[in-house]
């Protein structure tokens, strides 16, 4: 464990000199980029945090924030996985160790292919114009409309962008029955994983 730790800390040194694929950044992130590179590219308290993590030996590891998590994801990794998901974390709380935003980053084979981001500072109108000023025009919008116990309805947003090499979805939640505060999720997803988690679906399993 502690070998696949320290190569790994080792190949964040250089992983900003790899070459990766060409996608919209999302918090400074393309579709493509490595686990040792998303770490490099984060900010400097995940970044220092991810460290911290690796080089603190497997009796201290609990005490520190996240470090459990975080070390079983590289480890997962580390070993080929197909899908590891990273878990982020708003910076202004402090915890875990991915810090820059609220939402995950999910890996399959050591490469980012889907990253998830939640907004809860801006009103879908706002959100929206930023996508679009990422992504371009939406391909489709629609609305929902959802309801409480109390028979109050919301209608709620949806924006998906369709690219030869990617796919965003833009859409509304609401916290119901809790404070009903509305949210925004935005997810940038490799078109041809998508495609291919797609086709696992449907192929379905041999069990079922």
């Amino acid at each position: 464990m502690k070998k696949i730790l320290m190569l790994l800390l080792s190949m964040m040194a250089l992983a900003c000199h790899a070459q990766i694929a060409t996608t919209p950044t999302i918090k400074g992130h393309v579709l493509g980029e490595t686990f040792e590179q998303f770490i490099v590219k984060s900010s400097p308290a995940t970044h220092v945090q991810a460290q911290l993590c690796i080089e603190t030996n497997d009796q201290k590891r609990y005490t520190v924030d996240g470090c459990s998590e975080f070390v079983a994801f590289v480890s997962s990794i580390a070993n080929g996985s197909q899908s590891a998901e990273l878990k982020c974390q708003d910076p202004i709380y402090g915890l875990g160790v991915c810090r820059d935003f609220r939402g995950y980053a999910k890996f399959a084979h050591n490469k980012l292919v889907e990253l998830n981001i939640e907004i809860t500072d801006k009103a879908w109108s706002e959100a929206l114009t930023d996508a679009t000023s990422k992504f371009g025009q939406p391909d489709e919008t629609h609305s929902d409309t959802v309801q409480n116990v109390y028979g109050a309805k919301f209608d709620l947003q949806t924006a998906t962008w369709t690219k030869p090499d990617f796919l965003v979805v833009a859409f509304e939640k609401i916290n119901v029955p809790y404070n009903l505060n509305r949210f925004i999720e935005i997810t940038l997803t490799d078109h041809a994983y998508f495609q291919s988690e797609q086709a696992k679906k449907a192929h379905g399993s041999a069990l079922d």
